[in-house]
This record gives structure tokens, C-alpha cells and sequence, in this order.
């Protein structure tokens, strides 16, 4: 039965290092989750940037559209030869 004691404690102590390991493998894996998150919430905050810059792209072309063909229109050509820049916007 002392050998058999003995046995039972060497595993009972194997076993309490195996959990103290998995423990500091879960904090560690807690810490990498936490951070993660922040990454992600960061992430999402520049899309909605980067969606709000996108949107206002895309108005300012459909606006230099449509001022360009009013343009077209009252130049009553699309030659660019009796164009010029004034500088003036």
C-alpha cells in the first residue's frame, strides 16, 4: 500500500503541474483573445473611415460628372483644342 501511496502522489503532483501549465496557457490565450478584440474593434473603425471616405469618392465623381456635361453641353463640343486652364476653380 506505501508503494502504492507513493505512486498516487507522484501522479497526483504530475498532475497538479499539468493543470498549473494549462492555466497559464489559458492566460495566456485570454490575453491574445483581449487583444485580438482591440484589433478588431480597430479594424472596424477604420472601415467605417474608409466607407465614409469612399461615399464622399464617389459623390465628388457623379458631381465632376455631371458638371462636365453641363459643361459639354454649353461648349456645345467635346474638342479639348479651344480649352485652357485659367487656374480658377
Amino acid at each position: 500500500l506505501e508503494a502504492e501511496q507513493t505512486t498516487q502522489n507522484t501522479a497526483i503532483a504530475a498532475n497538479a503541474t499539468d493543470i498549473d501549465t494549462l492555466e497559464a496557457e489559458q492566460t495566456t490565450q485570454n490575453t491574445a483573445i483581449a487583444t485580438n478584440a482591440t484589433d478588431i474593434d480597430t479594424l472596424e473603425a477604420e472601415q467605417t473611415t474608409q466607407n465614409n471616405a469612399i461615399a464622399a469618392n464617389a459623390t465628388d465623381i457623379s458631381t465632376n460628372a455631371t458638371t462636365i456635361a453641363a459643361h459639354n453641353t454649353a461648349d456645345g463640343d467635346l474638342s479639348d483644342s479651344n480649352e485652357y486652364n485659367t487656374g480658377i476653380s
